[in-house]
């Protein structure tokens, strides 16, 4: 009778072996799981954090752009009031520009903003640079329509 109880016994020991084994395996299959979610949306967290930076970057050059447009201008005198009057507007909107695209926050649909940005803010110093030598009427209005259509951009895409 002693060897039925100790075979009972060795049979049910041979069970709960079992049964902790497939317990141990099903945690460490889950722990496993979860590490290897939480690894990958930190990933993702990473790549949307150097997205972001990147397009600041970008958005910091359009600026810096804007900047030499200003500096550009700035350098342009007249002695025709109603001139001096249509430049200092014309850098007030610049400074605005200038400082919304510093400070602006990137959301998911910029790309298409960041091109119209980007080759607008190209022909403004383009332009900008070439004023000083033509300071024609023409050239202020090239100027103004520049401006106005980097505003526009802007406020299309909500960067303020």
């Amino acid at each position: 009778m002693a060897e039925t109880t100790r075979k009972n016994t060795d049979v049910s020991s041979g069970k709960s072996d079992e049964v902790i084994a497939a317990l141990t395996i099903l945690e460490s299959l889950g722990f496993l799981l979860v590490v290897s979610l939480l690894t990958a949306s930190d990933d993702i967290s990473q790549m949307e954090i150097a997205n972001h930076e990147m397009a600041h970057r970008l958005r910091v050059n359009q600026g810096n752009l804007v900047a030499n447009a200003i500096n550009g201008i700035k350098i342009v005198t007249f002695e025709d009031a109603k001139l001096q009057w249509r430049r200092e507007m014309i850098l007030k909107r610049l400074y605005s520009i200038h400082v919304a695209l510093i400070h602006s926050h990137t959301t998911d649909d910029d790309t298409t903003a960041d091109a119209d940005i980007q080759a607008i803010s190209d022909a403004l110093a383009s332009h900008a640079a070439s004023i000083r030598s033509t300071a024609s009427t023409e050239s202020w209005q090239e100027l103004e329509r520049l401006t106005g259509s980097l505003e526009n951009t802007l406020r299309l895409h909500r960067i303020s």
